[in-house]
């Protein structure tokens, strides 16, 4: 489309939710858009490196470094819902006047404002989308008190199908193939797979080499890495691969005492590194999952809580790798790789998702369906 216009991308510093909003923002800015990020100044660096500009948050407080975010619920709660989310979300909106509003699912503030706002809204979905809306979601996106302070009217609180349903566009950022099976989803509702970085990844032929390494990463936020990362490694150095551990930034590379095959670096791009990687050991982020099944890659799976078991079981389901559970000793995660590394058919599986994703361009659908609301017509905001 030759129309361009302004796009304000409102998110929080989740872990995996940040890549894929910022990913998107990218694209739409390549494509001559005028891209904004509301979010907190944690991000700031990664929203630099996709070339956005960064509006911090001026009244939602920052998230205490070293805090886990399982640890502070009623803090993680203002940050998702609270009033001051939206007080700086309608303060960028009248700043700025973007003609799209992106927000991540799990903000039920930022959402009321946007609906409040009156502006054509996109949700980012970045967990299973069925579960998402039908089960847990509503016990996080508060769909009560933030559209209460705004005067909106009432919705099912049961759930978040009717919250959803409110919302111009919801991607779910995964093959819909991966989610839990069930009815066909809503007409404004598209599954567009992961949103990559700019440069798509190109999937392996079957049946191509694979090197030797096997990828290790729990995430870019507190989840228990420094108990969860010990038994992982040794397993790794228990197998004849090369072992490369991502940290992140959760942990300090000296913190971390890795056998002679592991190196430890304290970030890496995980699309710099999946073209050459023969499987990824992970916590079941869905981020990560999708991200390995761009390229492509097979997993193991060691869910570390959140919504991170049933990613894992479905990719057990989906037959592009295994589960293990997060008590599991060093010769039972050994195994668990071994058996991925060995078995063609969790190659085959993941290279069949691959294609998938491919299609769906790791992030080109997502991209053209965001700017589809550039056309909408601005109706005048509540008062």
């Amino acid at each position: 489309m030759n129309a361009r216009g302004g796009v304000l991308i409102v998110t929080w510093d989740g872990g995996g939710n940040v890549p894929p909003a910022l990913a998107l923002g990218e694209r739409l800015s390549r494509a001559g858009h005028r891209v904004r990020v509301l979010g907190p100044s944690s991000i700031s660096d990664a929203a630099a490196r996709s070339g956005l500009p960064l509006v911090p948050y001026r009244t939602v407080p920052p998230w205490p470094e070293g805090l886990r975010h399982e640890d502070d619920w009623e803090r993680l709660m203002v940050v998702l819902n609270g009033r001051p989310v939206i007080d700086d979300v309608l303060a960028e909106v009248a700043a700025a006047r973007p003609d799209v509003v992106v927000v991540d699912c799990l903000m039920g503030a930022a959402l009321a404002a946007a609906e409040h706002a009156a502006v054509p809204t996109t949700a980012l979905v970045h967990v299973l989308y069925r579960p998402f809306a039908e089960d847990w979601g509503h016990r996080v996106t508060d769909v009560v008190g933030p559209r209460a302070a705004l005067g909106l009217e009432p919705v099912d609180a049961s759930s978040l199908r009717e919250t959803l349903g409110r919302v111009d566009r919801v991607l779910a950022l995964t093959p819909e193939g991966l989610d839990v099976p069930g009815d066909g989803p809503p007409a404004n509702v598209e599954y567009v797979g992961p949103i990559l970085g700019y440069e798509a990844p190109v999937p392996r032929p079957a049946g191509a080499r694979q090197e030797n390494t096997v990828l290790i990463s729990f995430s870019t936020t507190l989840q228990g890495q420094q108990a969860a990362l010990p038994p992982v490694v040794e397993a790794i150095g228990r197998l004849p691969v090369r072992g490369l551990l991502s940290l992140g930034g959760a942990l300090r590379a000296e913190d971390v005492h890795a056998p002679a095959n592991v190196e430890v670096v304290d970030y890496v791009p995980h699309a710099d590194v999946l073209p050459g990687t023969a499987a990824v050991v992970c916590h079941g982020g869905l981020t990560t999952v999708t991200t390995a099944l761009a390229f492509g890659v097979p997993l193991v799976c060691i869910p570390q809580g959140r919504e991170q078991p049933l990613n894992a079981e479905r990719v057990e389901a989906c037959g592009v790798g295994v589960s293990v559970p997060p008590d599991a000793d060093p010769p039972a995660i050994a195994e668990a790789v071994r058996s991925v590394l060995d078995d063609p058919s969790y190659r085959e599986a993941a290279q069949r998702m691959a294609a998938v994703i491919g299609a769906e361009g790791a992030g080109d659908l997502a991209a053209r369906l965001v700017e589809e609301l550039l056309r909408a017509e601005r109706v005048p905001a509540r008062s």
